[in-house]
């Protein structure tokens, strides 16, 4: 390779280095971006943001391969392409998705988001995930020494997007806001790219850069591993993710922060010169095992400790990994193939959890065995007596981690959760037999067999809900946003119209199946699929007596149901004299909180009912608000009545579809 004049080593050098780190900033500040801005489009589901990284992943596996196949030609020959392929991107730009991309009841979810991210921001994407491969190989070219700790800083700018997007960007600009302000930084980056461009360009044009000697084939058992130990890491990322999203809420900070620790972990591994030896890593596997055992075990702890826990899991887990994965790096000359084989890992890791798990397990099992499979490919790369106590770690974490179940009579997966449906006998031989709907650790109601018509539980009587229908006489016609089970069915008598809006067709079937709610209600029912906004905003103005919104009857929080736009299409939709019922029952969020200030932005009254119903299955606490204009309210004999922490003097926040902050809501 020639050696580079002193002349062209300090202009080129910055240039190469700042395109890099722009570009790593712009690629991960599009990911949180993005999935924000069709996750209301799309029920709020955990799946929107796992699918939207299974897109990402695999735009990221084109741009590294389009870099490989780059790096083969001579340097001006890149250039020119490169300079090409940047223009065209930019001629791309608005990133901002197409109303038109709106899912209806009967399309797949998964094709639709890919489609609407490849319409919208996939040959950009497709660029910036090439820019840090590529300047790596330039600069391999063009300068002495390891490029290798340039891809450290790129980790370093995309970590620093990362915590900008949930800090600085989020709260400050709506949806389409950050899609403009992020189309012209683009455009500033695409200038940078072309400057980088030209300066090889004419490197190559004063002095012939040839490519570095190679050295021999790298064996095909070195790129299998290079692609294991980045799929592993990759799913374990999206499980993680996806566990903590269905527990608490699908929010982009809960998004951010396990992708910034995945990051970090690159950061680590790949600035250092020498790579920690095999019973360092063995450590940090054992300890990233043993994070998760405390989740399964205690389910009921509380939410910093569970997010904390689950998040330094997977860094440990990550990071031994990729410690693993860095110490089979090739030489310079071979890094392209190594980038395009890790990010080969990196989709089919994504594949494994967004599509495969969905299509072939019926429960959630792929966190579990990805906790079994971690270690052992820690352990194909070292034969050493300390990895037997990581794999006895690991079997003990995946026993641990699996949830006791009664006798389970169906299961059923889809991208919109794992649902079973269980026979249960609480109290022994002589107790009755209940039927009950479980996602996961969170009930969605039940049926006591001998009893077919008795709501209990969240319903039972002395809840809000239960106040709700007595205080309504007469014909009702209701709105019921989340299905279940279908036990408020129960409540309907004859003349009653109830018209339930339900996202998971899954559910719809259970309920229809293998409950008897829906079939022996006097009321006439019937049942809308698709996401409640979506659905409620496409009809006329329904005129409810009342409105029943019992969506969070778990942890998991759909933000989208609970913004000022959601509550201004509630009202829409109610008549003038209707009611609204929100079931606001959740471990970790303040939801009566926040339900309060959103209605006090109506000018409506509203009064928060808390009860403790026994049930055959022990005690359920619920809590519901009720609210209404104040005269309607004042008729029905409802006093207003604040939540406590409105008598604590803590301020509600008021949530939009651009900006629904968590922390003010946290126990």
């Amino acid at each position: 390779m020639a050696a580079p004049g002193p002349r062209w080593q300090t202009p080129a050098m910055p240039i190469l280095a700042v395109t890099l780190l722009a570009g790593a900033f712009l690629l991960f500040m599009v990911q949180p971006l993005m999935g924000a801005f069709v996750l209301p489009w799309f029920g709020g589901a955990p799946a929107v943001w796992t699918t939207c990284m299974l897109f990402f992943q695999t735009v990221l596996l084109g741009g590294y391969a389009y870099a490989h196949g780059l790096a083969r030609w001579p340097l001006r020959r890149q250039a020119a392409v490169h300079m090409a392929v940047v223009l065209a991107a930019a001629v791309a730009l608005p990133i901002a998705p197409d109303e038109g991309w709106r899912p209806g009841p009967d399309q797949d979810p998964i094709l639709r988001i890919l489609g609407l991210l490849a319409a919208s921001v996939g040959l950009p994407y497709l660029v910036l995930s090439s820019t840090s491969t590529l300047m790596q190989a330039w600069a391999a070219r063009l300068f002495p020494g390891s490029p290798y700790k340039l891809y450290a800083g790129s980790n370093a700018a995309s970590l620093a997007a990362l915590f900008a997007y949930p800090l600085l960007v989020g709260p400050w600009l709506g949806a389409r806001d950050q899609a403009t302000a992020w189309s012209w930084a683009f455009g500033g980056f695409a200038l940078l790219s072309l400057g980088s461009a030209a300066l090889a360009w004419r490197r190559d044009a004063h002095q012939q850069v040839l490519a570095p000697e190679a050295g021999p084939p790298t064996p095909r058992r070195t790129v299998l591993a290079w692609i294991g130990l980045s799929a592993l890491p990759s799913a374990l990322l999206l499980a993680v993710t996806e566990q903590i999203t269905a527990d608490v809420s699908v929010v982009p900070f809960f998004w951010v922060l396990p992708l910034a620790l995945y990051l970090l972990t690159f950061i680590v591994v790949f600035a250092q010169a020498q790579q920690p030896g095999p019973q360092r890593v063995a450590v940090a596997a054992a300890l990233g095992l043993a994070c998760f055992l405390p989740n399964a075990v205690w389910p009921g702890l509380p939410l910093i400790t569970q997010v904390g826990l689950g998040s330094g899991g997977l860094f440990l887990l990550a990071l031994a990994l990729h410690t693993e994965l860095v110490r089979r790096r090739p030489p310079p000359a071979r890094l392209t193939g190594f980038y395009l084989a890790m990010s080969l890992g990196g989709a089919l890791g994504g594949l494994a959890v967004a599509v495969g798990a969905p299509t072939l397990l019926t429960t959630r099992l792929e966190l579990p065995a990805l906790l079994l499979l971690a270690p052992v490919a820690l352990v194909l790369g070292h034969r050493r007596a300390a990895w037997t106590v990581a794999v006895g770690v690991a079997v003990v974490g995946t026993a641990s981690a699996l949830t006791p179940e009664g006798d389970v009579q169906a299961r059923y997966r889809s991208f919109y959760g794992s649902l079973r449906v269980e026979l249960q006998r609480p109290a022994g031989a002589d107790g009755p037999v209940i039927r009950h709907l479980v996602d996961g650790r969170v009930s969605h109601g039940f049926q006591v067999l001998s009893q077919p018509m008795t709501p209990m539980g969240y319903y039972a009587p002395g809840t809000g809900i239960h106040r709700a229908f007595s205080a309504l006489k007469g014909a009702r016609k209701v709105g019921l946003i989340g299905l279940g089970s279908g036990t408020l069915a129960a409540y309907g008598r004859v003349g009653d119209v109830f018209r339930f809006y339900e996202l998971n067709p899954d559910v719809i079937d259970v309920a229809r199946t293998r409950f008897t709610y829906l079939r022996d209600s006097p009321a006439q029912i019937s049942v809308a699929a698709g996401d409640a906004r979506l659905v409620l905003a496409g009809e006329a103005p329904q005129q409810l007596d009342l409105l029943v919104v019992d969506a969070f009857s778990g942890d998991a929080v759909p933000a989208h149901l609970l913004t000022a736009e959601a509550f201004d299409l509630y009202r829409r939709h109610l008549a003038p004299q209707g009611l609204l019922a929100l079931h606001v029952s959740n471990h970790h969020l303040d939801l009566p909180l926040l339900v309060y200030g959103q209605l006090q932005t109506l000018g409506w009254t509203s009064r928060y009912i808390p009860h403790r119903a026994p049930s055959p299955l022990g005690p359920y606490v619920s809590k519901w608000v009720l609210a209404g204009p104040p005269e309607r309210m004042a008729a029905l004999g409802f006093e207003p009545r604040p939540p406590p922490a409105v008598d604590e003097g803590r301020t509600p926040p008021v949530w939009t579809d651009d900006h629904s902050p968590l922390w003010p809501l946290l126990r």
